[in-house]
């Protein structure tokens, strides 16, 4: 399950239980892709808001989701909240971070008993 661009619109108390949604309704585990909190970006946004577009959405939207992005720290204490050491997170060019949470494998037992195909992540 994928969220791109999404996430930063959720309070910080509440992406842990959206990050736990997400797994639950997952077969595999979950892919955020979101906004690297940066003065830098805020900057670059705001002036290109202004320079491309008079629409007063697009002016005061973006320098806000750059605003309300994400930090290192924000993905460390999601994963100390969470409980997920499994819980991955990298930074990528054009300030967006991308994280990755993978779902234990299914006992080879249960997954007989569902029809899961177990997968072998060693």
């Amino acid at each position: 399950m994928t969220a791109s661009q999404f996430v930063h619109h959720f309070a910080d108390e509440e992406l842990p239980d959206v990050a736990s949604a997400m797994l639950k309704a997952s077969r595999l585990g979950i892919v955020i892709q979101d906004i690297h909190r940066h003065w830098l970006a805020w900057t670059a946004v705001w002036l290109a808001s202004r320079l491309i577009s008079g629409n007063r959405y697009v002016v005061n939207d973006g320098p806000l989701s750059v605003a309300k992005g994400f930090r290192a720290a924000d993905w460390e204490r999601l994963r100390e909240r969470l409980g997920e050491r499994r819980l991955a997170y990298s930074w990528r060019p054009l300030f967006r971070y991308v994280v990755t949470v993978p779902k234990a494998a299914p006992p080879r037992e249960e997954a007989k008993e569902t029809g899961a195909m177990p997968l072998d992540r060693g």
